[in-house]
Formats: structure tokens, C-alpha cells, sequence
């Protein structure tokens, strides 16, 4: 009898150091990050796919599981898991598409400034320096003091002469 006590406190044995062999490793808590305005983009997207990782993941590992059962908990849990992954890949899905948009938006917006300089530079060189700050009695006196005289035309009518369209003296015929 001793020895058959002896042999199942040894199977025992054997069977709790197996237990220790198949428990999951501990998990290590990761060091945080320190999240400024530069790098929350980066620390966003790593997250995110880490997390999106997981529920793939676990979906795939627990879905065997859970068909095989049929317990409706469980097969709601699952399909709130699938549903919650869906929708992290669809966020991320957004935000590459917005980040991707305004990479293309900038990429215009210089295509249309460099095709604006060089419409400018085919056209030639435009030097507006044509700038004058001057009161009206100055820019009247500029352009009195440049009319030229020769250019002034004198008419006479061969019908009346200088007196007779005088104020003083009315026409005569």
C-alpha cells in the first residue's frame, strides 16, 4: 500500500510540474511611451494595430472554440469582438486616407505654384515701380510742366475773327 501511495504522490508530483509548464507566461508590463505632439501619430498607429492585431488574433484562436459550443454569450462576445476590429481597421482605414489626401492636396499646391512661376517667367520679367506718392496739386503741376507747347493746336475760323466773339462785342453779320 505504501507503494502505491508512493507512486501516485510521484504522478502527482509530475502532474503539478506540468501544470507550471502549461500556465501562460506572465505578462510583462511595456514600458509607456512618452506621447508629445510629435510622435502621437506614431504612437496612435502602433497602438492601434497592436490592438487590431490582438483581436485578430483572438478572433482566430476562439472562433473554433466558439462555433463548436454554441453558447449564445459567447458567440455574441465573438461577434462584438469581430464588430469592434471591423470598426479599429475602419478608423485606420479613414486616417490613411486622410493623411493620404492631404500629401496629394500639398503635391498639387505645388505643381500649381511652380506652373504659376513658370507662366510668369515665360511671360517676362513685370517691373511695377510705377509708385507715386503725391498730393493732386503735385500731380497736376507734373503733368502742366509736361505738355508740350508745339503740340498745342491753335484754330481760327475764317468767318469770325478774335473781337468778334468777344463778351463785349456781340457777333455781327
Amino acid at each position: 500500500m505504501s507503494d502505491e501511495i508512493d507512486q501516485l504522490m510521484s504522478e502527482l508530483k509530475a502532474t503539478k510540474n506540468l501544470g507550471n509548464f502549461l500556465q501562460p507566461a506572465p505578462v510583462k508590463p511595456t514600458e509607456q511611451p512618452i506621447v508629445t505632439e510629435e510622435n502621437i501619430n506614431d504612437f496612435i498607429l502602433k497602438t492601434s494595430s497592436k490592438v487590431i492585431q490582438q483581436g485578430v488574433d483572438t478572433i482566430d484562436s476562439v472562433r473554433g472554440a466558439v462555433v463548436q459550443g454554441g453558447a449564445p454569450e459567447e458567440i455574441e462576445a465573438l461577434s462584438q469582438l469581430i464588430s469592434a476590429v471591423t470598426g479599429s481597421i475602419d478608423v485606420l482605414n479613414k486616417i490613411n486616407l486622410q493623411n493620404k489626401k492631404a500629401v496629394s492636396a500639398k503635391e498639387l499646391k505645388e505643381l500649381d505654384m511652380n506652373h504659376r512661376k513658370q507662366l510668369q517667367a515665360s511671360k517676362g520679367p513685370t517691373h511695377n515701380t510705377n509708385i507715386l506718392i503725391a498730393g493732386r496739386e503735385e500731380v497736376m503741376k507734373k503733368l502742366i510742366d509736361h505738355i508740350d507747347k508745339t503740340s498745342v493746336i491753335e484754330v481760327k475760323s475764317e468767318d469770325s475773327t478774335p473781337e468778334d466773339v468777344s463778351p463785349d462785342h456781340p457777333a455781327t453779320e
